[in-house]
């Protein structure tokens, strides 16, 4: 007589994976029935070059980019169910809906997915699903019973609910997979996930009509199917198809390590961990950590210490309680770098293929490190626009290094650097499509980045430029006319003017047609000198540095690019900006060096400004925060002007001892931030008086006095 019994695991969970194992060494089935797209490539599991973690993919033949990915550690239950048949000659098959169905059409699933294992962490009073699996399953022997419990626990939560048209058709096509196999007396083990364990358990109610009608009904169309590489940071996150898990490196942990060993082998490899980190972490604190982490398991009556136990454990006793450490434990000891590997001989997705054609046209190695590219040179343009595409996919393999003033010449230094990782990045990028160019293009023409925030558009247009994309470009440069049109946040629109002016600077020297980008940034110039006088007034002083930081590049960035007209129309709205009264102090005094540095106003008008600033008549912090802005990071004004530096020294020395201590911090703050060879020699200046003269006749006695004020203007740094 035929038997069927089903295992509900969850999916990448190591307890599962153990307690499978348990029973499929003492049952002994026949058949094994995993849950899965039955176009799976199982040929290739058991080749040597096939190393976890790995996804099997699976794509229309006709549209990559739609591709779905599956991912396997080695430590995911249904990975380990299919090598336990294979190295045992056990008939061996994938059930669920084949991906032949799954895309001729489009889905109508629920919006959120039901984690059943958070709902019973929840409600057990865990703090997640993967705290309850560790205590409840994961440090339980294997057996029968476990898996009938679990089976249970899904009936109570997914009650009478209907599943929506995806889930019916998948459990339909499992429940047909299972009466095939059901036959002849043999004995028939189905590993599936838990959340499916209540619909499958149908498989001998009723008759096979209705889940044939079912699926008989759906559309069909070629599919290729094929296995890739993959990596644990992945693995973190629902992707694709099946669910992802928090921590896979300490999964794999307890699933390569046995439970009496974990707790000390854990803390003691954290502890490496953490002297990598130049944390000084002693024998005796890792025997202190694990003591601590029992304890904890004690009081919250776990089983034994889970991972929650043993990071606090770790924190507390072998990190001196710094929660800046986490990370380093997180990426390492939790999440994990591993990366997987395929066969060469495994055939690769059209995205990986075309990659592969690029390198070779272009005559590049993944083990090339540094690149000096002339763009004048044919071959070293198109280099330079394949690393960009790449760029634009999220397969950083190249890092243009970029020096102040480099951007506009024909000279690119590019470090490149390859890791596995970014093999697995370009498989998930494949959903763009087929080709390096084609992809990028279609990241860059996406409907949500097309139309979005100046600063997002002018980067994309940039990147649209720098990989020759033309037909991307024309697109972008629409939405970025929008943009501008309807821009109300003006330093955004003054970003977008410096972007643009990059852009253009660029373009210049790659030859690019870049007219219409001409035409808006003469645009963007004059909507700026019309809105900025309104804009500045009545803001406050950190909208005002806001502001600052963003007007004072434009005048170098727009020569040579807008007409005359419009820079003589830029150079009048900085003049109109210096007479307004209503603006923070910062902004006035940074643009008031700004005109003295730009020629628009003369020597005498500057020093004339300054003395009327510094005037009595004026708020001591607007005036503090007004010179805070007109030094900048630098004090070559007052070194080289003896006009600037009597007015200064004047106004400081007249303070009385109150206000000089409430606007201490910005004049510090604005003398901390100059050179140190300039502090010196301002300093000097200070000793040696206000013209700064060697034969000046100094009061020994007034200078003894304003010594200890000196030490802290400067503090201490002069």
């Amino acid at each position: 007589m035929s038997e069927v019994r089903i295992y509900g695991i969850r999916h990448h969970g190591p307890g599962s994976s153990r307690s499978l194992l348990e029973v499929l060494d003492s049952w002994q089935p026949d058949t094994v029935l995993i849950e899965g797209m039955p176009e799976t490539p199982k040929r290739w599991v058991q080749h040597s070059g096939l190393v976890t973690p790995v996804a099997a993919v699976f794509y229309p033949t006709a549209e990559p980019a739609r591709a779905t990915f599956a991912p396997f550690a080695e430590f995911s239950p249904e990975w380990v169910a299919l090598h336990w048949a294979l190295k045992r000659g056990v008939q061996v098959r994938f059930i669920d809906l084949a991906a032949t169905y799954y895309f001729a059409k489009e889905w109508s699933q629920a919006e959120q997915k039901l984690d059943p294992f958070a709902v019973l962490g929840e409600v057990a009073g865990y703090r997640d699903g993967e705290a309850w699996w560790d205590d409840r399953i994961e440090s339980r022997v294997g057996s029968e019973a476990l898996f009938q419990a679990v089976g249970d626990l899904m009936e109570e939560l997914r009650g009478s609910e209907e599943p929506d048209e995806l889930t019916a058709c998948r459990e339909a096509a499992m429940r047909i997979a299972i009466r095939q196999a059901a036959t002849g007396g043999r004995r028939t083990a189905v590993v599936v996930g838990a959340w499916h364990v209540p619909a499958v358990r149908r498989w001998d109610r009723g008759s096979d009509n209705p889940d044939q009608a079912l699926i008989k009904e759906l559309p069909k169309v070629p599919v290729t199917a094929s296995w890739v590489p993959w990596n644990y940071d992945g693995l973190a996150f629902t992707s694709g198809y099946g669910a992802g898990v928090l921590s896979p490196m300490f999964y794999e942990f307890c699933w390569t390590t046995p439970p009496e060993h974990r707790t000390g082998r854990w803390l003691g490899m954290v502890a490496g961990l953490l002297r990598e980190a130049r944390v000084d972490v002693s024998p005796a604190a890792v025997i202190e950590a694990t003591r601590t982490a029992d304890l904890l398991a004690a009081l919250r009556s776990r089983r034994e210490p889970g991972m929650h136990e043993l990071v606090e454990a770790a924190i507390a006793v072998m990190a001196e309680g710094r929660n800046d450490y986490l990370q380093v434990i997180a990426d390492k000891a939790l999440i994990g770098d591993r990366v997987g590997s395929v066969p060469p001989e495994i055939q690769d997705i059209p995205l990986k293929r075309d990659f592969a054609s690029e390198c070779k046209r272009l005559r590049l190695t993944q083990l090339t490190k540094h690149l000096s590219l002339d763009i004048r040179k044919p071959l070293h343009l198109e280099r330079s626009r394949f690393f960009v595409r790449l760029q634009v996919l999220g397969v950083p393999w190249g890092e243009r290094q970029v020096a102040d003033g480099q951007l506009g010449t024909f000279r690119e230094e590019w470090l490149l650097a390859w890791n596995p990782l970014l093999e697995t990045r370009l498989v998930q990028a494949s959903h763009w499509g087929s080709q390096i160019r084609s992809a990028a293009a279609a990241v860059l023409s996406d409907d949500h980045l097309v139309v979005g925030a100046l600063p997002a558009l002018t980067e994309r247009i940039m990147q649209a430029l720098l990989a020759d994309l033309p037909e991307v470009v024309d697109r972008l440069l629409s939405g970025l006319e929008q943009a501008v049109a309807i821009a109300s946040d003006i330093p955004e629109l003054l970003s977008g003017i410096s972007a643009i002016a990059t852009t253009l600077r660029i373009g210049a020297t790659r030859r690019m047609d870049t007219f219409s980008l001409a035409d808006i940034l003469e645009r963007m110039v004059k909507r700026a000198c019309l809105a900025l006088p309104n804009a500045v007034v009545g803001t406050n002083d950190t909208e005002g540095e806001r502001f600052a930081s963003a007007i004072v590049p434009i005048a170098h960035q727009i020569e040579g690019l807008v007409s005359e007209e419009t820079s003589q129309h830029w150079e009048a709205t900085i003049l109109v900006l210096l007479r307004l009264k209503a603006m923070p102090g910062f902004l006035a005094g940074r643009l008031q060096r700004h005109a003295g540095d730009q020629k628009l106003v003369s020597e005498l008008e500057q020093e004339q400004a300054f003395a009327r600033t510094l005037s009595p008549g004026n708020s001591h912090a607007w005036v503090a925060a007004w010179v805070q802005g007109f030094l900048g990071e630098s004090g070559l004004a007052l070194i080289y002007s003896d006009e600037l530096f009597r007015i200064l020294d004047t106004w400081i020395t007249g303070l009385d001892p109150i206000a000089f201590d409430q606007n201490l911090p910005l004049l510090r703050r604005s003398f901390g931030s100059f050179p140190k060879a300039e502090r010196r020699q301002i300093g000097r200046r200070v000793v040696a008086g206000s013209t700064g003269t060697k034969d000046a006749q100094l009061d020994s006695e007034r200078l003894r006095q304003v010594d200890s004020v000196i030490d802290e203007l400067f503090g201490g740094i002069t």
